[in-house]
């Protein structure tokens, strides 16, 4: 019997049962990340909302000493939520821009200062703290530059 079976249909049933069973692995241990991640691109969700509550909710942010939860960040409840949403907007154009370009640390910040300032008196604190992480993991995924916090928060700055 074992004789009749060829390399090729052993390999092609190994393959078979091995993505059956890594699907059902990734179904049972990752089903609330994988709805939510659907969710979010179903709804439209926007760049700073979806992202921080659903990827990031058990993440705190800290400034001042002050912790504060990322669930509790109503960010489009505010009444500075269209500055937000035009900043987040410009944010993600200017990283769609230089996504792959090599562009240097000061550059990149002397840009990012310019954008932040255009919008900087209507952002709540709160709201800078989630702009702030967003500008580090941004920078990190799409120019491979680590900024310090110092750094981010000296473009907050007149």
């Amino acid at each position: 019997m074992i004789n009749n079976i060829s390399w090729a249909d052993y390999c092609l049933a190994l393959g078979t049962f091995l993505a059956i069973y890594y699907l059902l692995v990734l179904f049972f241990y990752f089903r609330k990340d994988i709805s939510q991640t659907m969710s979010a691109r179903n709804d439209g969700a926007s760049f700073y909302d979806a992202s921080v509550r659903q990827s990031h909710k058990n993440e705190q942010l800290s400034s001042d000493n002050l912790a504060v939860p990322i669930e509790d960040l109503n960010l489009l409840e505010t009444k500075s939520a269209n500055s937000l949403q035009y900043l987040s907007d410009e944010i993600e154009a200017f990283f769609n821009q230089v996504n792959g370009a090599n562009t240097s640390k000061g550059r990149l910040i002397d840009s990012l200062k310019r954008i932040i300032f255009k919008h900087s008196q209507n952002i709540e604190n709160r709201q800078r703290l989630v702009v702030n992480y967003h500008l580090r993991m941004n920078c990190i995924k799409y120019c491979s530059i680590n900024l310090l916090e110092e750094e981010i928060d000296l473009m907050w700055q007149d």
